[in-house]
Parts: structure tokens; C-alpha cells; sequence
């Protein structure tokens, strides 16, 4: 069982470091260009992901991206007085790997935010506005 969960981890952790390798100069338009249907941030930007909240700030999405989208982070001024993370739209890539880390099912694919937790759609555009 052991060998099970080392050989999961290491898995993991070269997932990351190939998406990081491999996907670090595109930017989310270009991945993103030929979806037309794809839910957008007001300003236009692409959304890929929302984190709702469940978001228990632990930042496991934070070391599992590839492109640094998540904040705020630990260092970072206002990390103490927001409730959540944050996907900046601009910077992801659309790549996932934050979703199977969050231990508490926080992250959406924005088009498939709960209608419960559309409003977090808003609040996660709000934060990148400022």
C-alpha cells in the first residue's frame, strides 16, 4: 500500500513538472481560441476555473499549478482577510491540475459552477479587478 501511495505521488509530481515544462509560455487565449462557447470573466478574459466556499485556503491548488494562477498565497498582503483563493483568469492555462488536490471539492470547471454557488462566478471576477 505503501509503494501504491509513493508511486501516486511521484505520478503527480511529474505531472506537474511536465505541464509546467510544457504548457508554461501558452497563454489561456491561446489554449482557448477555438472556444468560442467558453464562459468569459467580464472584461473578456477566458474563465476556466471558479473556487467556491468550501475553500479551506491550504493552498494544495496553489502547489499543484503550473502557472502560478492561485492567489492570494500565504506571502501575499491580503491573504488573511479574504475567505478563499482565487483563479486569475489571465494566467491559467485550463490545465486541472488544481482540481484533483482541493480536498474539499472547491474548484469548478466555471461552466459547471452549482447553481447555489453561481455567485461565486462574480466574486472570483471581483477579486482581479482590483
Amino acid at each position: 500500500m505503501v509503494a501504491l501511495v509513493e508511486t501516486r505521488r511521484d505520478i503527480t509530481h511529474f505531472m506537474v513538472a511536465f505541464t509546467q515544462s510544457a504548457l508554461h509560455s501558452l497563454t489561456n487565449q491561446q489554449l482557448n481560441a477555438g472556444n468560442p462557447s467558453a464562459t468569459r470573466w467580464p472584461g473578456g478574459s477566458l474563465m476556466a476555473y471558479v473556487i467556491t466556499s468550501n475553500c479551506t485556503k491550504d493552498e494544495l491548488c496553489v502547489d499543484a499549478c503550473p502557472v502560478d494562477c492561485i492567489h492570494p498565497k500565504q506571502d501575499e498582503p491580503n491573504f488573511a482577510e479574504v475567505e478563499q483563493l482565487f483563479v486569475d483568469p489571465d494566467n491559467c492555462i485550463d490545465c486541472g491540475a488544481c482540481i484533483p488536490v482541493c480536498p474539499t471539492a472547491s474548484i469548478y470547471i466555471a461552466t459547471d459552477v452549482p447553481a447555489d454557488l453561481a455567485a461565486f462566478v462574480e466574486k472570483n471576477a471581483v477579486y482581479f479587478k482590483n
